[in-house]
Protein backbone atom coordinates (compact mmCIF):
# COMPACT_ATOMS: atom_id res chain seq x y z
CA UNK A 1 0.00 0.00 0.00
CA UNK A 2 2.77 2.56 1.07
CA UNK A 3 4.34 1.82 -2.66
CA UNK A 4 0.49 2.61 -4.02
CA UNK A 5 1.01 5.88 -2.13
CA UNK A 6 4.27 6.68 -3.51
CA UNK A 7 3.11 6.06 -6.76
CA UNK A 8 -0.02 8.36 -6.89
CA UNK A 9 1.61 11.10 -4.99
CA UNK A 10 4.36 11.38 -7.70
CA UNK A 11 1.79 11.18 -10.11
CA UNK A 12 -0.36 14.20 -8.62
CA UNK A 13 2.90 15.89 -8.06
CA UNK A 14 4.08 15.85 -12.12
CA UNK A 15 0.54 16.10 -12.88
CA UNK A 16 -0.87 19.41 -11.14
CA UNK A 17 2.54 20.99 -11.89
CA UNK A 18 2.55 19.95 -15.82
CA UNK A 19 -0.85 21.38 -16.57
CA UNK A 20 -1.43 23.63 -13.91
CA UNK A 21 1.49 25.69 -15.46
CA UNK A 22 -0.79 27.12 -18.48
CA UNK A 23 -3.74 27.85 -15.90
CA UNK A 24 -1.33 29.51 -13.45
CA UNK A 25 0.53 31.40 -16.20
CA UNK A 26 -2.93 32.88 -17.84
CA UNK A 27 -4.01 33.60 -14.34
CA UNK A 28 -0.82 35.27 -13.03
CA UNK A 29 -1.18 37.87 -16.21
CA UNK A 30 -4.48 39.37 -13.60
CA UNK A 31 -1.85 39.59 -10.63
CA UNK A 32 0.34 43.13 -10.29
CA UNK A 33 4.08 42.49 -11.82
CA UNK A 34 5.85 42.77 -9.00
CA UNK A 35 3.16 40.39 -6.85
CA UNK A 36 3.44 37.68 -9.68
CA UNK A 37 6.53 35.64 -8.38
CA UNK A 38 4.68 35.45 -4.67
CA UNK A 39 1.72 34.42 -6.57
CA UNK A 40 3.59 31.57 -8.64
CA UNK A 41 5.03 30.51 -4.83
CA UNK A 42 1.89 30.38 -3.59
CA UNK A 43 0.02 28.27 -5.68
CA UNK A 44 2.91 25.48 -6.44
CA UNK A 45 3.25 25.65 -2.58
CA UNK A 46 -0.69 25.19 -1.83
CA UNK A 47 -0.60 22.19 -4.52
CA UNK A 48 1.65 20.63 -2.52
CA UNK A 49 -0.36 20.95 0.48
CA UNK A 50 -3.69 19.75 -1.03
CA UNK A 51 -1.43 16.52 -2.70
CA UNK A 52 0.21 15.85 0.71
CA UNK A 53 -3.52 15.97 2.69
CA UNK A 54 -4.47 13.08 0.12
CA UNK A 55 -2.33 10.85 0.58
CA UNK A 56 -2.47 10.94 4.48
CA UNK A 57 0.45 13.66 5.40
CA UNK A 58 -0.96 15.79 7.78
CA UNK A 59 1.15 19.40 8.82
CA UNK A 60 1.09 20.06 12.47
CA UNK A 61 2.51 23.56 14.03
CA UNK A 62 4.30 24.24 17.15
CA UNK A 63 5.49 27.65 18.72
CA UNK A 64 4.11 30.75 16.93
CA UNK A 65 4.43 31.42 13.43
CA UNK A 66 6.71 34.89 12.98
CA UNK A 67 4.83 37.55 11.21
CA UNK A 68 6.55 38.90 8.47
CA UNK A 69 6.15 42.71 9.36
CA UNK A 70 9.74 43.09 8.90
CA UNK A 71 12.46 41.25 7.52
CA UNK A 72 13.24 38.10 8.55
CA UNK A 73 15.49 34.87 7.83
CA UNK A 74 13.68 31.75 7.99
CA UNK A 75 16.08 28.98 8.35
CA UNK A 76 15.87 25.25 9.67
CA UNK A 77 16.96 21.34 8.51
CA UNK A 78 16.13 19.87 4.91
CA UNK A 79 14.29 16.65 5.67
CA UNK A 80 13.03 16.07 2.58
CA UNK A 81 12.31 17.69 -1.44
CA UNK A 82 9.33 19.20 -0.18
CA UNK A 83 10.54 21.32 2.46
CA UNK A 84 10.52 24.45 0.83
CA UNK A 85 7.02 24.23 0.08
CA UNK A 86 5.92 22.95 2.92
CA UNK A 87 7.31 25.96 4.61
CA UNK A 88 6.37 28.78 2.15
CA UNK A 89 2.74 27.33 2.49
CA UNK A 90 2.69 28.27 5.83
CA UNK A 91 3.65 32.05 4.81
CA UNK A 92 1.27 31.93 1.83
CA UNK A 93 4.52 32.07 -0.26
CA UNK A 94 5.49 35.00 0.83
CA UNK A 95 9.32 34.19 1.20
CA UNK A 96 11.67 34.19 -1.51
CA UNK A 97 13.53 30.75 -1.48
CA UNK A 98 17.44 29.99 -1.89
CA UNK A 99 17.03 27.02 -4.27
CA UNK A 100 19.13 24.67 -5.85
CA UNK A 101 19.97 25.47 -9.76
CA UNK A 102 16.67 25.15 -11.39
CA UNK A 103 17.95 22.88 -13.73
CA UNK A 104 18.86 19.90 -10.81
CA UNK A 105 15.20 19.56 -10.58
CA UNK A 106 12.91 17.15 -12.55
CA UNK A 107 10.17 18.43 -15.17
CA UNK A 108 8.09 20.22 -14.21
CA UNK A 109 9.01 22.09 -11.65
CA UNK A 110 11.90 24.04 -13.13
CA UNK A 111 10.05 26.81 -14.90
CA UNK A 112 7.52 27.02 -11.66
CA UNK A 113 10.58 28.37 -9.87
CA UNK A 114 11.81 30.34 -13.05
CA UNK A 115 8.63 32.57 -12.48
CA UNK A 116 8.40 32.33 -8.71
CA UNK A 117 10.42 33.88 -6.09
CA UNK A 118 13.40 31.12 -6.17
CA UNK A 119 16.69 32.29 -6.13
CA UNK A 120 19.14 30.15 -7.25
CA UNK A 121 22.49 29.34 -6.47
CA UNK A 122 25.95 27.43 -7.19
CA UNK A 123 25.70 25.08 -4.05
CA UNK A 124 28.98 23.27 -5.02
CA UNK A 125 31.81 21.62 -7.39
CA UNK A 126 28.52 19.72 -9.19
CA UNK A 127 26.53 23.17 -9.34
CA UNK A 128 29.95 25.00 -10.78
CA UNK A 129 30.36 22.69 -13.59
CA UNK A 130 27.09 21.45 -14.62
CA UNK A 131 25.19 25.18 -14.33
CA UNK A 132 27.29 27.51 -15.08
CA UNK A 133 24.86 30.53 -15.28
CA UNK A 134 24.15 30.33 -12.22
CA UNK A 135 24.76 32.86 -9.91
CA UNK A 136 27.62 32.03 -7.56
CA UNK A 137 27.16 32.05 -3.86
CA UNK A 138 28.96 35.23 -2.88
CA UNK A 139 27.16 36.93 -5.63
CA UNK A 140 23.46 35.69 -4.23
CA UNK A 141 24.26 36.65 -0.88
CA UNK A 142 24.96 40.16 -2.29
CA UNK A 143 21.35 39.96 -3.69
CA UNK A 144 19.79 38.78 -0.55
CA UNK A 145 20.90 41.49 1.45
CA UNK A 146 19.46 43.70 -0.99
CA UNK A 147 15.50 41.83 -1.14
CA UNK A 148 15.93 42.04 2.93
CA UNK A 149 17.12 45.83 2.91
CA UNK A 150 13.82 46.23 0.38
CA UNK A 151 11.43 44.70 3.44
CA UNK A 152 11.13 41.20 1.77
CA UNK A 153 12.16 37.75 3.66
CA UNK A 154 13.86 34.90 2.68
CA UNK A 155 14.04 31.19 3.03
CA UNK A 156 16.90 29.68 3.58
CA UNK A 157 18.12 25.65 4.01
CA UNK A 158 22.12 26.08 5.37
CA UNK A 159 22.28 22.32 4.87
CA UNK A 160 22.81 23.12 0.89
CA UNK A 161 21.24 19.33 0.43
CA UNK A 162 18.50 17.20 2.10
CA UNK A 163 18.91 14.84 4.87
CA UNK A 164 18.44 11.11 2.58
CA UNK A 165 19.47 9.19 5.59
CA UNK A 166 17.05 11.27 8.21
CA UNK A 167 20.17 12.88 9.76
CA UNK A 168 21.46 16.73 9.99
CA UNK A 169 23.98 17.83 7.55
CA UNK A 170 26.85 20.42 8.62
CA UNK A 171 25.34 23.95 7.92
CA UNK A 172 26.98 26.64 5.73
CA UNK A 173 27.93 29.66 6.93
CA UNK A 174 25.74 31.43 4.60
CA UNK A 175 22.89 31.72 6.20
CA UNK A 176 25.28 33.88 9.23
CA UNK A 177 27.03 36.14 6.62
CA UNK A 178 23.64 37.05 5.28
CA UNK A 179 21.70 37.65 8.46
CA UNK A 180 25.20 39.63 9.38
CA UNK A 181 25.38 41.55 6.42
CA UNK A 182 21.43 42.71 6.48
CA UNK A 183 21.17 42.98 10.22
CA UNK A 184 18.44 40.87 9.61
CA UNK A 185 17.45 38.46 12.30
CA UNK A 186 16.91 34.52 11.58
CA UNK A 187 13.62 32.82 13.01
CA UNK A 188 14.92 28.83 13.31
CA UNK A 189 12.80 26.42 12.68
CA UNK A 190 12.56 22.30 12.58
CA UNK A 191 10.63 19.91 10.46
CA UNK A 192 10.86 16.47 11.76
CA UNK A 193 8.75 13.34 11.06
CA UNK A 194 9.13 13.51 7.17
CA UNK A 195 11.92 10.67 7.56
CA UNK A 196 8.74 8.22 8.77
CA UNK A 197 6.98 9.25 5.58
CA UNK A 198 8.34 9.47 2.86
CA UNK A 199 10.70 6.38 3.09
CA UNK A 200 12.86 5.58 0.56
CA UNK A 201 12.25 6.99 -3.34
CA UNK A 202 9.16 3.84 -3.65
CA UNK A 203 7.41 4.08 -0.47
CA UNK A 204 4.90 6.48 1.52
CA UNK A 205 3.38 5.88 5.06
CA UNK A 206 0.62 8.38 5.88
CA UNK A 207 1.83 10.52 9.06
CA UNK A 208 2.33 13.73 10.43
CA UNK A 209 4.88 16.03 10.13
CA UNK A 210 5.93 18.52 12.85
CA UNK A 211 7.27 21.89 11.67
CA UNK A 212 8.55 23.57 14.93
CA UNK A 213 9.78 27.52 14.83
CA UNK A 214 11.81 28.89 17.75
CA UNK A 215 12.21 32.18 18.82
CA UNK A 216 14.53 34.85 16.67
CA UNK A 217 18.29 34.59 16.64
CA UNK A 218 19.36 38.43 15.98
CA UNK A 219 23.05 38.43 14.93
CA UNK A 220 26.18 40.23 16.24
CA UNK A 221 25.60 43.94 15.42
CA UNK A 222 29.36 44.69 15.77
CA UNK A 223 31.17 42.36 13.75
CA UNK A 224 31.23 42.42 10.07
CA UNK A 225 30.82 39.52 7.60
CA UNK A 226 34.69 39.44 7.27
CA UNK A 227 35.17 38.40 10.69
CA UNK A 228 35.19 34.40 10.20
CA UNK A 229 35.38 33.80 13.99
CA UNK A 230 32.20 36.06 14.44
CA UNK A 231 30.74 34.09 11.77
CA UNK A 232 31.38 30.54 13.23
CA UNK A 233 29.91 31.27 15.99
CA UNK A 234 26.92 32.73 14.80
CA UNK A 235 26.32 29.53 12.41
CA UNK A 236 27.38 27.23 15.34
CA UNK A 237 24.05 29.59 17.56
CA UNK A 238 22.13 29.14 14.77
CA UNK A 239 23.06 24.76 14.23
CA UNK A 240 22.78 24.13 17.61
CA UNK A 241 19.17 26.08 18.13
CA UNK A 242 17.90 23.66 15.25
CA UNK A 243 19.49 20.82 16.91
CA UNK A 244 18.11 21.36 19.79
CA UNK A 245 14.60 20.87 18.57
CA UNK A 246 15.21 17.63 16.60
CA UNK A 247 14.33 14.11 17.48
CA UNK A 248 17.51 11.99 18.80
CA UNK A 249 17.35 9.99 15.21
CA UNK A 250 17.84 12.81 13.08
CA UNK A 251 21.03 13.84 15.00
CA UNK A 252 24.59 12.55 13.73
CA UNK A 253 26.25 10.56 16.56
CA UNK A 254 29.17 12.37 16.22
CA UNK A 255 27.86 15.60 17.41
CA UNK A 256 27.44 13.50 20.82
CA UNK A 257 31.58 12.65 20.80
CA UNK A 258 34.40 15.02 22.45
CA UNK A 259 36.99 13.72 20.90
CA UNK A 260 36.02 14.20 16.55
CA UNK A 261 39.98 13.41 16.01
CA UNK A 262 39.34 10.00 16.66
CA UNK A 263 36.81 9.32 14.54
CA UNK A 264 37.53 8.42 10.74
CA UNK A 265 34.82 8.47 7.37
CA UNK A 266 35.97 5.60 5.07
CA UNK A 267 34.98 6.10 1.66
CA UNK A 268 34.88 3.53 -1.29
CA UNK A 269 35.36 5.14 -5.18
CA UNK A 270 33.96 2.82 -7.71
CA UNK A 271 29.85 3.20 -7.63
CA UNK A 272 30.03 5.07 -4.47
CA UNK A 273 31.89 8.08 -4.95
CA UNK A 274 31.98 7.61 -8.79
CA UNK A 275 28.98 6.02 -11.09
CA UNK A 276 30.12 3.28 -12.47
CA UNK A 277 33.90 1.36 -12.71
CA UNK A 278 36.44 4.18 -12.93
CA UNK A 279 39.17 1.58 -13.85
CA UNK A 280 37.16 0.26 -16.90
CA UNK A 281 36.59 3.82 -18.18
CA UNK A 282 40.22 4.43 -18.00
CA UNK A 283 40.63 1.38 -20.19
CA UNK A 284 37.80 2.62 -22.97
CA UNK A 285 39.83 5.99 -22.64
CA UNK A 286 42.83 4.28 -23.40
CA UNK A 287 41.36 2.86 -26.50
CA UNK A 288 40.09 6.14 -27.79
CA UNK A 289 42.97 7.72 -27.66
CA UNK A 290 44.72 5.14 -29.57
CA UNK A 291 47.28 4.59 -26.19
CA UNK A 292 46.90 0.89 -25.81
CA UNK A 293 46.06 -1.44 -29.04
CA UNK A 294 42.93 -2.78 -29.42
CA UNK A 295 43.30 -6.29 -29.12
CA UNK A 296 44.75 -5.42 -25.92
CA UNK A 297 41.47 -4.13 -24.54
CA UNK A 298 39.06 -6.59 -26.39
CA UNK A 299 40.98 -9.65 -24.03
CA UNK A 300 40.30 -6.95 -20.94
CA UNK A 301 36.86 -6.75 -21.78
CA UNK A 302 36.30 -10.72 -22.56
CA UNK A 303 38.26 -11.21 -18.74
CA UNK A 304 35.12 -8.98 -17.90
CA UNK A 305 32.17 -10.94 -19.14
CA UNK A 306 33.87 -14.00 -17.97
CA UNK A 307 34.02 -12.43 -14.07
CA UNK A 308 30.44 -11.62 -14.26
CA UNK A 309 29.72 -15.02 -15.20
CA UNK A 310 31.54 -16.46 -12.79
CA UNK A 311 34.35 -18.12 -15.09
CA UNK A 312 37.20 -16.32 -13.48
CA UNK A 313 37.95 -15.18 -9.79
CA UNK A 314 38.10 -11.22 -9.58
CA UNK A 315 41.18 -10.89 -8.40
CA UNK A 316 42.56 -12.64 -11.44
CA UNK A 317 40.89 -10.40 -14.07
CA UNK A 318 42.57 -7.38 -12.06
CA UNK A 319 46.06 -9.18 -11.99
CA UNK A 320 45.77 -9.73 -15.88
CA UNK A 321 43.91 -6.50 -16.74
CA UNK A 322 46.73 -4.49 -14.98
CA UNK A 323 49.39 -6.33 -17.81
CA UNK A 324 47.98 -3.64 -20.30
CA UNK A 325 50.56 -1.29 -18.55
CA UNK A 326 53.46 -3.67 -18.48
CA UNK A 327 56.39 -0.99 -19.43
CA UNK A 328 54.71 1.78 -19.01
CA UNK A 329 56.70 5.12 -16.93
CA UNK A 330 55.48 5.94 -14.43
CA UNK A 331 55.40 9.28 -15.11
CA UNK A 332 53.52 8.88 -18.56
CA UNK A 333 50.73 6.42 -16.20
CA UNK A 334 50.63 9.38 -13.78
CA UNK A 335 50.44 11.95 -16.68
CA UNK A 336 47.61 9.98 -18.84
CA UNK A 337 45.42 9.49 -15.45
CA UNK A 338 45.11 13.33 -14.91
CA UNK A 339 44.25 13.79 -18.50
CA UNK A 340 41.35 11.05 -18.11
CA UNK A 341 40.10 12.46 -14.59
CA UNK A 342 40.26 16.38 -15.59
CA UNK A 343 38.20 15.56 -18.76
CA UNK A 344 36.06 12.23 -17.70
CA UNK A 345 35.77 11.95 -13.88
CA UNK A 346 33.88 15.26 -13.04
CA UNK A 347 30.81 14.59 -14.83
CA UNK A 348 30.22 10.89 -13.57
CA UNK A 349 30.89 11.23 -9.80
CA UNK A 350 28.17 11.09 -7.70
CA UNK A 351 27.56 14.39 -6.37
CA UNK A 352 24.85 13.18 -3.62
CA UNK A 353 27.90 11.82 -1.84
CA UNK A 354 29.35 15.12 -1.62
CA UNK A 355 27.67 16.75 1.62
CA UNK A 356 28.80 13.46 3.66
CA UNK A 357 32.06 13.96 2.43
CA UNK A 358 32.06 17.72 3.69
CA UNK A 359 30.18 16.92 6.90
CA UNK A 360 33.10 14.73 8.05
CA UNK A 361 35.36 16.99 7.15
CA UNK A 362 34.02 19.94 8.59
CA UNK A 363 34.12 17.81 12.52
CA UNK A 364 37.57 17.10 11.87
CA UNK A 365 37.34 13.61 11.32
CA UNK A 366 39.74 11.76 8.94
CA UNK A 367 38.67 11.22 5.91
CA UNK A 368 40.34 7.80 3.52
CA UNK A 369 39.76 6.76 0.37
CA UNK A 370 39.56 2.53 0.46
CA UNK A 371 39.33 1.41 -2.79
CA UNK A 372 40.53 -0.76 -5.51
CA UNK A 373 41.42 1.84 -7.90
CA UNK A 374 45.08 1.88 -8.51
CA UNK A 375 47.17 4.52 -6.93
CA UNK A 376 48.24 6.97 -10.05
CA UNK A 377 44.73 7.17 -10.58
CA UNK A 378 43.13 7.16 -7.02
CA UNK A 379 45.41 10.16 -6.18
CA UNK A 380 43.45 12.50 -8.14
CA UNK A 381 40.27 11.33 -6.27
CA UNK A 382 42.16 12.21 -3.23
CA UNK A 383 42.68 15.64 -4.34
CA UNK A 384 39.55 16.21 -5.97
CA UNK A 385 37.57 16.24 -2.45
CA UNK A 386 40.49 17.18 -0.69
CA UNK A 387 40.28 13.84 1.90
CA UNK A 388 42.96 13.22 4.63
CA UNK A 389 44.38 9.84 2.99
CA UNK A 390 44.05 7.20 0.66
CA UNK A 391 44.31 3.22 0.61
CA UNK A 392 44.42 1.81 -2.90
CA UNK A 393 46.02 -0.65 -5.18
CA UNK A 394 49.27 -0.06 -5.47
CA UNK A 395 51.14 -1.13 -8.86
CA UNK A 396 54.86 -3.08 -8.69
CA UNK A 397 57.65 -1.02 -10.59
CA UNK A 398 60.77 -1.67 -11.25
CA UNK A 399 63.72 1.20 -12.45
CA UNK A 400 60.60 3.45 -12.81
CA UNK A 401 59.01 1.49 -15.25
CA UNK A 402 55.82 -0.95 -14.36
CA UNK A 403 55.83 -4.29 -14.38
CA UNK A 404 52.46 -5.05 -15.14
CA UNK A 405 51.89 -6.98 -11.69
CA UNK A 406 50.04 -5.23 -8.44
CA UNK A 407 51.35 -5.76 -5.06
CA UNK A 408 48.32 -6.22 -3.29
CA UNK A 409 44.27 -5.22 -4.98
CA UNK A 410 42.75 -3.36 -2.18
CA UNK A 411 39.20 -5.58 -2.42
CA UNK A 412 37.18 -7.29 -0.20
CA UNK A 413 39.30 -8.47 3.36
CA UNK A 414 42.04 -6.20 2.07
CA UNK A 415 39.65 -3.17 2.53
CA UNK A 416 38.57 -4.03 5.92
CA UNK A 417 42.26 -5.45 6.69
CA UNK A 418 43.94 -1.81 5.32
CA UNK A 419 41.43 0.30 7.02
CA UNK A 420 41.76 -1.55 10.57
CA UNK A 421 45.75 -0.75 10.14
CA UNK A 422 45.53 2.47 9.21
CA UNK A 423 43.43 3.44 12.31
CA UNK A 424 45.76 2.09 14.24
CA UNK A 425 48.46 4.01 13.21
CA UNK A 426 46.62 7.11 13.60
CA UNK A 427 44.89 6.49 16.93
CA UNK A 428 41.36 6.29 15.42
CA UNK A 429 38.46 4.45 16.89
CA UNK A 430 36.28 2.71 14.75
CA UNK A 431 33.63 1.99 16.66
CA UNK A 432 33.35 5.63 16.57
CA UNK A 433 33.96 5.83 13.18
CA UNK A 434 32.19 5.53 9.59
CA UNK A 435 32.09 3.85 6.14
CA UNK A 436 30.18 4.12 2.96
CA UNK A 437 30.27 1.59 -0.07
CA UNK A 438 28.29 -0.35 -2.17
CA UNK A 439 29.41 -4.03 -2.93
CA UNK A 440 28.58 -6.81 -1.45
CA UNK A 441 32.92 -7.60 -1.41
CA UNK A 442 32.50 -4.12 1.06
CA UNK A 443 30.84 -6.08 4.09
CA UNK A 444 33.90 -6.72 5.73
CA UNK A 445 35.04 -2.93 5.63
CA UNK A 446 31.41 -1.74 6.48
CA UNK A 447 31.45 -4.21 8.95
CA UNK A 448 34.76 -2.81 10.74
CA UNK A 449 32.82 0.56 11.80
CA UNK A 450 30.27 1.53 13.94
CA UNK A 451 28.26 3.37 11.54
CA UNK A 452 28.23 1.57 7.93
CA UNK A 453 26.21 3.22 5.43
CA UNK A 454 25.40 0.85 1.80
CA UNK A 455 25.80 3.72 -0.61
CA UNK A 456 23.47 2.67 -3.93
CA UNK A 457 24.25 -0.84 -2.55
CA UNK A 458 23.89 -3.89 -4.96
CA UNK A 459 21.33 -6.78 -4.22
CA UNK A 460 23.42 -8.64 -1.87
CA UNK A 461 24.80 -5.95 0.44
CA UNK A 462 21.25 -3.98 0.19
CA UNK A 463 19.76 -7.76 1.95
CA UNK A 464 22.63 -7.80 4.33
CA UNK A 465 22.46 -3.74 5.30
CA UNK A 466 18.59 -3.78 6.01
CA UNK A 467 19.08 -6.88 7.91
CA UNK A 468 21.38 -4.83 9.86
CA UNK A 469 19.89 -1.98 9.77
CA UNK A 470 22.65 -0.32 8.56
CA UNK A 471 22.02 3.08 6.69
CA UNK A 472 20.75 3.08 3.41
CA UNK A 473 21.73 5.94 0.90
CA UNK A 474 19.88 5.50 -2.77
Amino acid sequence: MDFIRAVFFSGSLFLSFAFGYPIVLVASFFIPKPERKFFWTKMGAGMVRVICKMVGIRIKLVGQLPTLDSPILVAGNHASALDGFLINDLFKGRLYALTAPFRDFPFPFPPWFARGACIPVQRDWHDELLYPEVGKRRGVIQTLVGLLKEGNSVLIFPEGHYERTGELHYFHTGVARLSIASSTPVCPFTISGLDKILIGSMALHPGTATITFGQKIHPPYDVGVNSKEAVLQFRDKIQNTVIKSLPLRNIPSYLKEKQQDKIAAFFDIDRTLYLGYSQQDFLKYLLEHHVVPFSELVKTFEWILEEKIGMLEHQELMNRAYEVFNGWDMERLTKTCKQFFDERVPHKLFDKMTPYIKDHQEQGHATVLVTEVVEPLGKYFREFFETTDIIATRMCQKKGLCTGSVKVIMCGKEKAKAAKQWAEKHGIDLSKSYAYADSPSDFYLLHEVGFPTAVRPKHALLVEAQKRNWKILE
